[in-house]
């Protein structure tokens, strides 16, 4: 996205007969989603993913780093392939099928995976951090991340309105 960019638009879910669902996004959200997809999946096919998306694979013993690192590693490869599902999930988005329930709640999963990953980039701990200068190269990121923030909430709130 240059100085000519596309806009961002927003996401519009279809709750359609049968129970299915219809997500439509714009051509620039799709391009965005599969490079984010692509990079993220990349990394998770390293030998230690762990250590290039530390957000994605948290502390889960705290104080005790013995007992987290056995935890870990029994669990390590389980976690990847549930965050790998998740983002692949994400290709629903950008392919215009119908997709089912269950499958928009890995497109949830997904949506909230590349937004921890960006935040992990952009060293974001908390929602009220301020931007970066526009003409920051961090500031294209800083800019999805807050989509996928709108995206997710749009989710979220059409699954508690039932669509």
């Amino acid at each position: 996205m240059g100085n000519n960019e596309a806009r961002l638009g927003q996401m519009e879910i279809i709750k359609l007969e049968g129970g299915s669902l219809s997500i439509n996004i714009n051509r620039t959200e799709k391009e965005i989603l599969n490079e984010l997809t692509g990079d993220l999946l990349m990394k998770l096919g390293t030998e230690n993913p762990q250590t290039l998306v530390p957000r994605l694979f948290p502390e889960a013993i705290l104080d005790e780093p013995d007992l987290d690192s056995e935890y870990k590693a029994m669990t390590a490869h389980q976690l990847e392939d549930s965050h790998r599902k998740a983002i692949k999930a994400l290709n629903l988005l950008t392919s215009g099928n119908e997709i089912t329930l269950d499958d928009f709640l890995l497109v949830i999963r997904g949506l909230n995976i590349i937004r921890l990953e960006l935040g992990e980039k952009l060293d974001i701990d908390d929602e009220w951090h301020s931007p970066p200068a526009v003409d920051d190269r961090q500031y294209r990121l800083w800019i999805v991340f807050q989509y996928l923030g709108q995206m997710l909430f749009q989710c979220v709130e059409g699954l508690e309105g039932d669509f």
